[in-house]
């Protein structure tokens, strides 16, 4: 991702992805994970309820909260300011 304006759509649209596979699976748990960034590939966010990918990382062991809708799981990552810590701006 370029810049944190990539980073905040990114995160958007796995927002929305997450909005609807949680309603078909409302029991299960969903997590945000990051690939970083690398001079071989460009870093990455998604959603999603278990990792099969040793190159995806968990940005943090609290769930998507299922409470909450789009938009408020969007501002309460945005602020908590964890995405400004992670390596995922890319390199080139």
């Amino acid at each position: 991702m370029k810049d944190w304006n990539d980073i905040a759509i990114r995160l958007k649209n796995e927002l929305i992805i997450w909005y609807a596979r949680q309603c078909k699976n409302p029991f299960t748990d969903f997590y945000l994970y990051y690939t970083e960034s690398t001079n071989e590939h460009n870093s990455g966010l998604i959603i999603k309820s278990e990792n099969k990918n040793p190159d995806n990382v968990l940005v943090t062991p609290e769930r998507i909260n299922k409470s909450q809708d789009i938009e408020s799981n969007y501002n309460r990552i945005i602020n908590s300011g964890l995405l400004q810590k992670l390596p995922i701006l890319d390199r080139a």
